[in-house]
């Protein structure tokens, strides 16, 4: 085997496989960093005279490695394992999307390396300096004419909904980028803060969300087999799932104006984010009707299939971020919450609760099939959903009665180094909640690497030679 075919190997769903192992690691990595964020609120001295270990370094660390690295390479390396079985041809390239891959994880690693340095641009979720724009640029560029490609040599002649998802969401991503990272749209004052808020909300609109909910749409008809061998349910309706498509892409890109209503921007604006975020209603209850119906007559399904329960627990969580998002929106609600707890709370209810969760249900049944092997432990499997789902619960409750304490507080005129003594025991129940999350996620990466060694373990033991034999469970689709 040459260098060439170990590193950037040519094989079917290579790429998938760096991929989704590099984005279990780099999740890892960035949710411990929103855990030690926790520890410091509790023991605020604990990193006293360490200046790469302070909050205000590790927390674009911990959004910035979480989106661009953990959801990013999940999502991505999901797509290239079921881009190809939706539309019956081979990835494009698969050498393009591993050396891709590669060079992502070079440009996840610089994430923490410039951060904890103190290399910031200094605006929220669009820290990074400016040669590394161009570098996620050009990773974003390769990465869709792998996607695009493989679409364009199809030999399965209709788009089913999840490619229409996965296309947009580089289209928009790509777009997202460029538009709002000061490198390439330079701007100061209030529109450098307009544009800030297109961004930051719509990597989480036309990225994050689309490209999960196109991964929900191919998991739905899989995890809905009967335990005895029944077909899975077929997607309740394919124009519901358009209206969800064109309705995201219509009413996302003009909300992110709604975090800063206080502010001073032209009032048209906020008048137009505020009506997108309400119209956003249509395609999130179109999509969760769909995933809805689309389970009827299977939810039984959610005793034994484990990626199923991750993966509804996963749409739960965005519906309901969704409706708490349309509502925070409004004038009256944004003016007494807008500051407060509830909004970082929020945050967390669609990017943890919700896509992080589906993201596992897409790994949980992706790995098997790739490695040719079951999950080392099913148990293990178990113990992260319900560590994870239930230290979500109680993290994000905690979160958000504490954010209404706070503004209660500021509502009456109580000032807030009144307000802060109150928040402690909230704070400490954060804290013991996102440890809980942090051991499912520690246990899900140990279950990972066991799978993957006991797959190269079989493999040396059968030889190049024997073709392997697949479970059921690990069979192709």
């Amino acid at each position: 085997m040459t260098l060439l075919d170990r590193f950037f190997p040519d094989t079917p769903d290579s790429s998938a496989k760096l991929w989704l192992t590099s984005a279990i690691v780099w999740g890892v990595i960035g949710m411990t960093f929103g855990v030690f964020m926790a520890t410091q609120f509790m023991f605020p001295d604990i990193t006293r005279g360490v200046p790469w270990l302070s909050f205000s370094r590790i927390r674009p660390s911990h959004v910035n490695t979480v989106v661009m690295s953990w959801v990013s390479m999940a999502s991505i390396g999901a797509c290239f394992y079921m881009l190809p079985r939706l539309v019956k041809t081979p990835l494009f390239s698969e050498r393009l999307g591993t050396m891709t891959g590669w060079l992502w994880n070079v440009f996840a690693a610089l994430i923490p390396l410039t951060l904890l340095n103190g290399y910031s641009e200094g605006r929220e979720w669009a820290e990074l300096i400016a040669p590394m724009d161009w570098f996620m640029l050009i990773l974003l560029v390769l990465s869709a004419v792998n996607v695009f490609m493989t679409v364009a040599r199809r030999t399965e002649p209709q788009l089913y909904v999840s490619v229409w998802y996965w296309m947009g969401s580089f289209i928009g991503m790509s777009m997202v980028w460029i538009v709002g990272n000061r490198t390439f749209v330079p701007l100061d004052g209030l529109n450098d803060a307009i544009t800030n808020w297109f961004y930051a909300h719509d990597v989480l609109g036309l990225w994050i969300t689309t490209m999960g909910i196109g991964i929900i749409y191919f998991l739905l008809p899989k995890l809905t087999v009967g335990k005895k061998g029944e077909p899975g349910n077929p997607i309740f309706s394919h124009k519901l799932s358009l209206i969800g498509f064109w309705g995201n892409f219509a009413f996302y890109t003009g909300i992110g104006a709604h975090h800063i209503i206080q502010a001073p921007v032209p009032e048209w604006l906020k008048a137009f984010a505020i009506g997108s975020s309400v119209l956003m209603s249509i395609p999130v209850y179109s999509a969760s009707a769909n995933f809805f119906l689309s389970t009827q007559g299977r939810w039984d399904n959610l005793a034994w299939n484990l990626p199923l329960r991750f993966m509804t627990f996963g749409w739960i969580m965005y519906a309901l971020a969704s409706f708490q998002g349309s509502l925070q929106a409004v004038r009256s609600i944004n003016w007494y919450q807008h500051f407060t707890g509830i909004v970082s709370a929020h945050a967390h209810l669609a990017m943890l609760g919700g896509f992080s969760m589906v993201l596992f249900a897409a790994i949980y049944y992706t790995v098997p099939r790739l490695y040719k092997v079951e999950w080392y432990s099913k148990k293990l499997v178990v113990v992260h959903f319900w560590t994870f789902s239930v230290g979500f619960i109680m993290f994000f409750i905690t979160w958000t009665t504490m954010g209404f304490i706070q503004a209660a507080s500021w509502n009456m005129g109580i000032n807030v180094q009144q307000t802060v003594p109150f928040l402690k025991p909230f704070l400490m129940v954060r804290w013991m909640a996102a440890t809980v999350m942090i051991f499912g996620v520690y246990i899900f990466a140990y279950n990972a690497v066991q799978t993957v060694r006991s797959a190269r373990r079989q493999e040396v033991s059968r030889g190049s030679s024997v073709a392997p034999a697949l479970s059921p469970a690990a069979a192709d689709d």
